[in-house]
């Protein structure tokens, strides 16, 4: 399993690449759940869990986006979706993610990260 954190406002284009990885369980919406430092809104970044399998992981975790945007319109034109990023986005969004390979708790506990607690009224 691998968790991924990116900054808040890179959310609309992490869900372009969800949309495309990802089109069986609501990929375009992966990014939705929020963080902060202490818990508390607003968030400031954002973060989602997948099980990668050791190819798409490559990619992900490969500096360069290249061979990933490369993959990321080959999959959508196959699978009939829309990829409207450009490798200078798709990098961009690489460049700030950081990637824990491990569960989704751990990954917030080394990154200094909670869930955000609404308040209740």
């Amino acid at each position: 399993m691998h968790a991924l954190l990116i900054p808040f406002a890179m959310q609309v284009t992490a869900n372009a690449v969800g949309h495309v990885l990802d089109p069986d369980t609501g990929g375009g919406q992966s990014w939705r759940v929020g963080v902060s430092d202490n818990g508390q809104a607003p968030a400031t970044h954002y973060v989602a869990s997948y099980p990668f399998s050791p190819d798409v992981a490559a990619l992900i975790e490969a500096a360069d986006a290249a061979p990933l945007h490369a993959a990321l319109l080959l999959l959508a034109a196959e699978r009939a979706r829309e990829f409207p990023l450009s490798l200078l986005d798709l990098q961009a969004l690489r460049d700030a993610m950081q990637i824990h390979t491990g569960s989704l708790r751990d990954a917030l506990a080394t990154w200094g990260q909670q869930f955000i607690v609404e308040a209740e009224d």
